[in-house]
């Protein structure tokens, strides 16, 4: 390696158009787009007070954020005022004592120091999710919900339902129990599937259990033409999730009067993914597709 694809491009006798450089592709790249339009996500990273307010460090995910804005901290509720925006990146800063006029906005993927007044300093931890104080623009706060969720390869235990795991996302850490597995997808399922129908085809017949199948259909067909009897139905119950599957499960928060700011993996990907841990072992990873309602016991 000498550098010579670095910086400069020189034609070579015989070739048309050099291939580009180094910095040239690199200036190509185009940044990846910001989600400035959705709701806002502050993810706190770090919790400390400050004077007679609180000082919140963390990351914007998706949104934007102004001086001055009502905000409201979740899971806890608590409802306070942008009073003070620090952008470490840039050096900016913007108080709503000095800088009133200064309209300092910080949007997704920004590192921010927010300083917040009007909230109890001992109810705020790290994890807490800040967003607008608006009912419809807050984050919802969930303590069940439907993940898909896919196993290592390295696991001895398989996952089954009860199973007692922790859960991290982000900078919380909770534990969950593993509710109703809906289904399942088997490690190289779809490649066996394919093998068997092609088998099938170059065979000619059905065999072994394509006969049950085809037993199966003729039923239903036979049903369907007389106006009597019901079709027959294969039910099929999902007891476990060994080493390389996937599949859809319910989980819920262990400590039924703890709830997470929880978002499905389409709306917000960052409060939409997780990894789920054992006895120190990753047992594997999942996102976010269905937020549950928590059963509320007469």
């Amino acid at each position: 390696m000498r550098g010579r694809r670095i910086g400069g491009a020189q034609a070579r006798a015989g070739v048309h158009a050099p291939p580009p450089t180094l910095l040239a592709a690199i200036d190509s790249l185009h940044p990846a787009a910001r989600n400035l339009t959705k709701p806002l996500r502050v993810v706190a990273t770090d919790v400390y007070p400050e004077g007679r307010g609180l000082k919140i460090c963390g990351r914007i995910v998706q949104g934007q954020l102004r001086l001055g804005e009502s905000l409201a901290i979740m899971p806890v509720g608590e409802v306070a005022t942008a009073a003070r925006i620090s952008n470490p990146a840039t050096g900016e800063s913007a108080s709503v004592t000095k800088d009133r006029n200064k309209r300092l906005v910080v949007g997704a993927g920004d590192q921010v120091e927010l300083f917040v007044t009007g909230v109890d300093v001992g109810r705020v931890s790290m994890g807490n999710v800040v967003c607008h104080s608006r009912p419809d623009l807050r984050v919802p706060v969930r303590g069940r919900f439907v993940a898909r969720i896919m196993t290592y390869a390295n696991i001895k235990v398989p996952v089954i339902k009860g199973t007692e795991l922790v859960m991290h996302m982000s900078n919380v850490e909770v534990p969950v129990v593993v509710g109703k597995i809906c289904n399942v997808v088997k490690r190289g399922e779809k490649t066996k599937t394919a093998t068997a129908e092609n088998n099938k085809g170059n065979r000619g017949d059905g065999g072994g259990d394509d006969d049950g199948a085809n037993a199966n259909a003729n039923a239903n067909a036979n049903a369907n033409a007389s106006g009597k009897g019901t079709p027959v139905k294969n039910k099929i119950t999902h007891r476990l999730l060994a080493a390389g599957d996937s599949g859809l499960v319910k989980i819920k928060v262990a400590d039924r009067h703890r709830k997470l700011c929880l978002e499905t993996f389409a709306d917000c990907r960052a409060l939409g993914r997780f990894v789920l841990r054992r006895n120190g072992e990753t047992v594997g990873m999942g996102v976010v597709t269905e937020l549950l309602q928590s059963k509320h016991k007469k």
